[in-house]
């Protein structure tokens, strides 16, 4: 015959797990009970049947101490299972507490934040509880069109946070600005259309959800003057519009700026004929134009 198999566990949560399996006779009316001298038992209420045993889940257990569970059940058995025996299993258990860890996200971005030891998926679970003194470290992921500005609260720049109570993590995405649109190595396109309707070919501006056309006219005398606009035209690459006719003698100048919803961003040189620069958080210098669009 095979071995009679069981195993009684206790888990952080509150949940008392009585296994039995192989030659181990069905039993009944199971419930479990808890004690801290094995001598005087406390009820703890009656187990519910699962997949290869019994349990109950959800039950307030002392900390930091040493005490014993006992599961205690009946069994038929005799002739014509005609007789009923008690059958128990006692262990000992030392429960550490648990703290809960929260992450909290904030910024204009979006991404994701893993814990290891596993518990915190932020997205979609942004709380976990850990056992004391467990030292939890958070890895951020930011979405590609923003970046991660870092850990603040509990944790430090790292991501590590000790748990030796309640702890609140935040993490910080912002949006990347939009970069140039089309660049020198593939600069947009402008045809006629139908009648005075244009057509702007570009390539859409990294990070950007949308597009802005801005024209002025031309002949050019000084600075330029972009004293037209054509808002949101989405990042298709493709933008189709009436300017209308230039004076005669005169013409129209465009160019496709990309926004985040939030900043607009445009390259070029400045009033002061200085070339832009990028920073290495993608963040360019907005460019204010009359009507601007954001």
């Amino acid at each position: 015959d095979d071995a009679a198999i069981q195993s009684l566990t206790v888990a952080t949560d509150g949940t008392i797990t009585w296994l039995r399996s192989q030659s181990s006779p069905e039993v009944h009316n199971v419930y479990f009970e808890e004690s801290e001298d094995m001598i005087t038992w406390t009820d703890l209420g009656q187990a519910i049947r699962i997949s290869g045993g019994w349990q109950m889940t959800g039950l307030s257990l002392p900390f930091n101490q040493n005490r014993y569970v006992r599961a205690r059940a009946m069994a038929y058995g005799g002739y014509l299972n005609a007789s009923t025996s008690i059958i128990e299993s006692v262990r000992l258990y030392f429960n550490h507490p648990i703290h809960t860890l929260t992450v909290t996200k904030t910024g204009t971005g979006s991404g994701t934040v893993l814990s290891s030891p596993a518990g915190i998926n932020c997205g979609i679970s942004c709380s976990a509880d850990f056992p004391t003194n467990t030292l939890v470290t958070l890895t951020a992921i930011e979405d590609s069109n923003s970046y991660f500005a870092g850990f603040t609260g509990d944790c430090n720049s790292d991501g590590e946070v000790f748990m030796n109570g309640y702890k609140n993590c935040v993490a910080t995405f912002n949006l990347r600005a939009p970069s140039e649109v089309g660049g020198s190595s593939n600069p947009m396109t402008v045809s006629k259309g139908s009648g005075t309707f244009i057509v702007i070919n570009y390539t859409p501006a990294n990070c950007a959800t949308d597009h802005s056309v801005y024209w002025g006219q031309g002949p050019i005398a000084g600075a330029l003057n972009w004293t037209n606009n054509v808002c949101s035209i989405g990042a298709s690459g493709s933008a189709t519009f009436d300017p209308g006719n230039p004076p005669a003698s005169n013409f129209y100048y465009f160019v496709v700026v990309g926004n985040n919803g939030i900043k607009e961003g445009s390259y070029g040189k400045d009033s002061s004929n200085i070339e832009r620069q990028v920073n290495p958080l993608f963040e360019c210098f907005p460019q204010e134009l009359t009507n601007a669009c954001n």
